[in-house]
């Protein structure tokens, strides 16, 4: 059960701080809403509180470790045809899954390296580090410059270890 105070987030809007519970009337019918203070400054996200889990809300784990272990984890490749590639990274950075948010930037940040992102990637990957770092800010208790800059930090740390093992192999 969710409560005013909880750190979560939302698989197309980012993370946030659930604040005051709000009723409205909406066409004759009264509602109950779970308000979300989005951390990334976009505002408050309003979900009616029957709808939570339709909307994808999910608490943000305390646990910083499954994020740092997928982005040090061996990259995959992506497709080479453009539309099946951004189906499947749109899929990952909004599922909600913050470990599939992580792979998709993992695997962007790695392709870059090789070639030029396209628009439509280079959008999906700012998308998920903006969303990682938010989860990382209400993780740490940092703000979200600081959580990206660890997040740039830590990927590229991931990048320089695989690229000093393939050398070594």
């Amino acid at each position: 059960m969710l409560k005013k105070g909880d750190a979560v987030v939302h698989p197309d809007h980012g993370a946030g701080v659930l604040g005051d519970m709000q009723t409205w009337q909406v066409s004759g019918v009264e509602r109950r809403y779970h308000c979300v203070e989005l951390i990334n400054g976009k505002g408050t996200l309003c979900i009616p509180v029957d709808q939570v889990e339709e909307a994808g809300l999910v608490p943000i784990p305390d646990d910083t470790s499954p994020i740092i272990d997928v982005l040090d984890d061996e990259p995959q490749e992506l497709d080479k045809d453009y539309r099946k590639r951004q189906a499947n990274l749109l899929a990952k950075v909004h599922s909600g899954d913050i470990a599939l948010v992580a792979e998709a930037l993992r695997d962007l940040a790695w392709r870059k390296r090789d070639t030029r992102l396209s628009g439509g990637d280079t959008r999906l990957k700012d998308e998920a580090q903006e969303m990682l770092a938010g989860v990382l800010a209400l993780q740490l208790g940092q703000d979200v410059d600081a959580a990206l800059e660890q997040l740039t930090l830590a990927l590229e740390q991931s990048i320089e270890n695989r690229l000093v093992e393939a050398d070594t192999v």
